[in-house]
């Protein structure tokens, strides 16, 4: 099996990544070179926030997410094999998490991607999401055995921007939301208060225990302490089938770098039985997904040609303009959707379970880890999602999974 996994690693790095910008962009329209970037809004798009001020549904909606999955998998890998070679794909991972960080007159504020027609066209608004993965891969680079001294400097001068931005925008005035780029209050950045969802409450103390695990300052740990014990409270209100799969992945990087970095022995047990419990919530969906992979009909979806952004149909999203904005979001085609989810929702499963200390996924889970791997046919598949396939496998292996 591992040549199979070695070839989606080479797949998704000869086909997503663009070394000009350093990012991994979210799907290719056709097969040839740069399938991956020739599709992307223009600069002028960007500015005018169209199709909606994320980008969403447009192949750079997502630059961060994938990078910060990557970069853990390169680490993983590292971990495992020592391959020099590694240095090299994790530095540029790092520069381009650090690009996303750097385009924005707003200190802190991380891009989803950035244009690679420039170099710095980028969307206003991000998300949660995108903090998390971009935190939480940074903060795995820092202590990485592979990251320079100088690299380490840039990390911690980001993180710090960043976690300063979280201070400055997490207040009752702005709804307890991370502000855009243009100074307004942004959709899915919402980081405390009444609203907060289970998977989404240990996000913010994550955020400032990694901002104190780089620099040992302790403002950022008297912030964390300042949420921690109500996010634990909320956070074990997760139930099974609440929210995507890749809320609960986040919800586990949450878990994973507190219990890393806390040494209260209360609270790191909380942390621990929390992680099983996130584990409980999806063990069901790799297993489900693996009932239908060997289908000529689904195989046959797995090679479905994306279809051009601007070519689909555009949906109005929230009925009415948001914040000086309206949302059109270009649809999926389901075929395409069948192609791209199960595929993520399998890796990002089975990375929730390399993640949790004690508790190994058992055969039906990597079986379905290792079923995907065989039906992916590298030279028609359109997706970035193989990339959790690749992440999933190293983390397995760098926990200590035979597979």
């Amino acid at each position: 099996m591992y040549n199979k996994f070695d070839e989606l690693w080479k797949f998704v790095w000869e086909n997503f990544f663009y070394e000009k910008t350093n990012l991994i962009y979210d799907f290719r329209i056709h097969t040839g070179k740069n399938g991956c970037i020739d599709d992307l809004p223009t600069p002028y798009e960007i500015r005018k926030s169209f199709p909606n001020p994320s980008g969403l549904g447009t192949g750079m909606e997502d630059s961060v997410l994938n990078g910060g999955s990557l970069l853990e998998a390169v680490i993983a890998r590292y971990n495992v094999t020592g391959e020099a070679h590694l240095r090299n794909k994790f530095e540029a991972l790092v520069k381009g998490l650090l690009l996303c960080a750097s385009v924005s007159n707003e200190s802190g504020y991380v891009a989803r991607s950035v244009s690679p027609v420039d170099c710095k066209s980028y969307y206003i608004n991000s998300s949660r999401d995108q903090y998390t993965h971009w935190i939480y891969g940074l903060y795995k680079a820092y202590f990485s055995k592979l990251c320079s001294n100088n690299l380490k400097v840039c990390i911690k001068k980001k993180i710090v921007e960043v976690v300063t931005k979280f201070e400055r925008d997490v207040i009752p005035e702005n709804h307890y939301s991370i502000v855009r780029a243009d100074g307004t209050i942004a959709e899915t950045t919402q980081m405390w208060g009444e609203e907060i969802l289970p998977h989404e409450a240990l996000r913010l103390p994550m955020f400032y225990l990694a901002a104190y695990a780089i620099t040992n300052e302790s403002k950022w740990y008297a912030l964390y302490k300042r949420y921690i014990y109500n996010g634990i409270k909320i956070s074990n209100r997760i139930q099974a089938g609440a929210c995507a799969t890749y809320a609960y992945l986040q919800m586990q990087y949450s878990l994973r770098l507190i219990y890393e970095v806390e040494k209260d022995e209360k609270i790191k047990n909380d942390i621990q039985q929390l992680m099983y419990k996130t584990v409980d919530c999806i063990k069901e969906v790799a297993p489900r997904y693996a009932k239908n992979l060997l289908s000529e009909e689904y195989q046959r979806q797995l090679s479905t040609q994306y279809t051009p952004w601007r070519k689909r149909r555009f949906v109005y999203m929230f009925g009415e303009e948001k914040n000086g904005y309206y949302w059109f979001n270009p649809v999926d085609d389901e075929c395409n959707k069948n192609a791209f989810y199960p595929v993520r929702e399998i890796g990002e499963c089975l990375i929730v379970m390399a993640l949790c200390p004690d508790k190994d996924p058992d055969h039906i889970q990597i079986s379905a880890l290792q079923q995907i791997a065989k039906v992916l046919d590298c030279k028609n598949h359109y997706t970035s999602a193989p990339l959790l396939i690749v992440d999933a496998y190293w983390s397995l292996r760098d926990s200590g999974i035979k597979l």
